[in-house]
């Protein structure tokens, strides 16, 4: 069965109003988070053991949600970014467990833009006989993914494939391949297969939004908080290129509280090409490599610096790069403030 047995389990629990995480005195959400940690583990495995820990109540990890966000983007031009690099059962894994995590918290809001190009981008890949790839898993998937737009408030458009007609179209696919007995197949397939046909997907069940949630045969009678909008803060980033400031781009972005600066650059590529960016992974997080069209080039010392800034700069007038106007970290720890000023400057160093 293609990815992780417990998830699965765990998945079906949730999707019960069983606790995963007391099943007879056992935490099985537990194991998928440890598990996550092995770098051996499959892309498909990671983003199915997240989405079971996210159904199931449990915690997502920080550099989990950073893997998920860069399985997620797409780049034109860029072809170890392109979506054609992944299979749409791994795309449709990782949309749904976004979608997941969005509706499972107010702090995750800002996830709603990194759902719309991989969404479109499954929409698109729709076979004429309405299946997804030929494979039923894979369709399951896919159509499980669509099916986000009737579960939240997202209000994009996608193709005509991804509209109601198109899960209509894989619906009767579907009805062309059940067997005899009435499965699709193994156990997984089978069951994603019911998922899709249901018009539901994992991202609709959230084990800690289940009213009197059965625990071990005893009921719980707490009900899920209620959630406030997020506090939103707004902070402008700033690009300037070349030593003389030959471009420079401004974009104001408003983003929950205790959004991280790499957080936030995710949202500003969504919204401005030029803001796209490539970064090489680090043990202490991600380290940026280039912005639009701008590599660092090490022959001639040109890199790209970050400030950080209470006013806004003047290109006319630049800042020194010297402490306290260069950023003090990187951009998985650096959390903007209401009105302050983050600049890449790309220049000779």
């Amino acid at each position: 069965m293609p990815g992780s047995s417990l998830a699965h389990y765990a998945l079906t629990l949730a999707a019960l109003c069983r606790n995963p995480k007391d099943i007879y005195g056992h935490n099985i959400i537990r194991p998928l988070v440890s598990s996550n940690s092995q770098s051996a583990i499959s892309p498909f495995t990671f983003a199915y053991n997240v989405l079971a820990i996210c159904v199931g109540g449990g915690d997502i990890t920080r550099a989990d949600l950073l893997k998920l966000l860069e399985m997620s983007r797409y780049r034109d031009g860029d072809a170890s970014q392109t979506y054609s690099y992944y299979h749409i059962d791994l795309l449709s894994i990782v949309t749904m467990t976004l979608a997941c995590l969005y509706q499972s918290n107010s702090k995750y809001l800002y996830l709603r833009y990194q759902m719309e190009s991989p969404l479109k981008y499954i929409a698109s890949k729709q076979l004429s006989d309405g299946s997804f790839e030929g494979n039923l898993a894979t369709t399951a998937l896919a159509v499980q993914a669509l099916n986000i737009l009737e579960s939240t408030d997202l209000n994009f458009t996608l193709a005509s494939s991804g509209t109601v007609r198109g899960a209509d179209k894989a619906v009767v696919w579907f009805k062309t391949k059940q067997l005899p007995d009435g499965s699709f197949g193994n156990i997984f397939t089978t069951s994603e297969v019911l998922m899709a046909l249901s018009r539901r997907g994992y991202p609709s069940f959230n084990y800690k939004k289940c009213p009197n949630c059965p625990k071990g045969g005893i009921v719980e009678t707490e009900m899920a908080p209620v959630v406030d909008e997020p506090e939103l803060i707004e902070f402008t980033f700033m690009l300037w290129i070349g030593q003389n400031r030959s471009e420079t781009y401004a974009l104001d972005l408003k983003v929950p509280v205790n959004t991280s600066l790499y957080e936030a650059m995710l949202l500003a590529a969504e919204l401005d090409p030029n803001y796209q960016f490539s970064t090489n992974i680090w043990p202490n997080g991600h380290y940026i490599t280039t912005i639009g069209v701008h590599t660092e080039q090490y022959i001639g010392f040109h890199h790209w610096l970050l400030f950080r800034l209470p006013a806004k700069p003047d290109p006319f007038n630049p800042p020194e790069p010297v402490v306290p106007n260069v950023a003090s970290g990187g951009v998985d720890d650096l959390f903007p403030q209401n009105g302050e000023f983050f600049l890449f400057w790309f220049k000779d160093i």
